[in-house]
């Protein structure tokens, strides 16, 4: 029996960047996906997209109560995800931050986006922030930016490091093949049935 000091079970984008990042550090570790690298689950059917902005969440049972998501936690693995996507030098994990705008169209939406912003400058006030981000107060701010966006929309913020990276499923099966050249055990089709 082969003895690993980690076994990840599921090769999508987290499962293949995590047998990266542990055999980084000398971990012994076996990936194991039950059909091929970055197909089996949500990476397949991703749109690729790495959201490096401010987000808040609503209680499933009380809308009006807002919640924040841990924003230190949050902006570090993203800023993480960004370096891990260059560091893996391939052409499907190719990185290219084009911004992303989350915008408001309605008084409501306005307000929920502003509540954000505010609570973003609160968290990371006297901190150098990991990402950045930029309110955006009128539809000419936001338009300014994405000229092609509705006379509708009345404010946004906006995350210049956001983007995309160019075939997630390509970019699990990157992180694969660089793990086992560092020594991981990389395995598909290899389906887990008991712990």
């Amino acid at each position: 029996m082969h003895e690993v000091d980690c076994v990840v079970v599921g090769g999508g984008i987290v499962g293949t960047a995590l047998t990266y990042c542990l055999s980084k550090f000398g971990i012994q570790t076996t990936l194991l996906e039950q059909s091929a690298f970055g197909t089996g689950g949500s990476t397949g059917l991703s749109a690729a997209t790495v959201w490096c902005g401010v987000d808040l969440a609503t209680t499933e049972h009380d809308e009006k109560k807002q919640q924040l998501t841990d924003l230190e936690e949050d902006m570090y693995l993203c800023a993480k995800s960004r370096q891990l996507y260059k560091e893996v030098k391939c052409k499907e994990c190719q990185y290219m931050e084009t911004g992303a705008l989350e915008i408001a169209t309605s008084a409501t939406e306005l307000s929920f986006l502003r509540h954000q912003w505010d609570t973003y400058q609160q968290r990371t006030s006297g901190k150098t922030p990991s990402l950045q981000a930029e309110w955006l107060n009128s539809n000419d701010a936001v338009r300014q930016k994405e000229p092609a966006l509705s006379q509708s929309v009345l404010g946004a913020i906006h995350t210049p490091l956001s983007g995309f990276v160019s075939t997630p499923i390509g970019c699990a099966r990157a992180f694969a093949d660089a793990a086992e050249r560092m020594g991981a055990i990389c395995a598909e089709g290899a389906r887990v049935t008991n712990v």
